[in-house]
């Protein structure tokens, strides 16, 4: 019963949001040095290998950099929406399509090819 609540739902999706950022921000942190020294961090899976199309991701100063603003940013939002959102408002569904934008946001600042880049789009 205690989890039904209004508050609870905010408190519950506010949590599961503010992880997920502070997760993914943790992760390119991690990879900021290897970028920093100069590498370009690639990773590349096949989608139609016949065709030779991709899911490539490609990370460098400034897909990080971007990166960096797209997770900070967000995660500020996160932070600042827990307080601000009433607990009557659907405020699950407001950090669901949040992160989803955050996604495609990063989607578009990492994409490798420019079909990738439209479909984050």
């Amino acid at each position: 019963m205690a989890t039904s609540t209004p508050m609870s739902r905010l408190r519950h999706s506010a949590w599961i949001a503010g992880t997920a950022a502070l997760i993914a921000t943790f992760a390119f942190a991690l990879l900021a040095p290897a970028v920093f020294g100069g590498e370009v961090q690639r990773m590349r899976w096949e989608w139609l290998p016949a065709l030779g199309v991709g899911f490539g991701l490609r990370m460098d100063g400034l897909a990080l950099m971007f990166a960096g603003l797209i997770l900070g940013i967000g995660l500020l939002i996160v932070l600042y929406a827990r307080w601000y959102l009433s607990p009557e408002e659907r405020t699950p569904r407001f950090f669901a399509l949040l992160l989803a934008f955050m996604g495609a946001m990063l989607g578009i600042a990492l994409s490798d090819n420019l079909i990738l880049l439209a479909i984050f789009w």
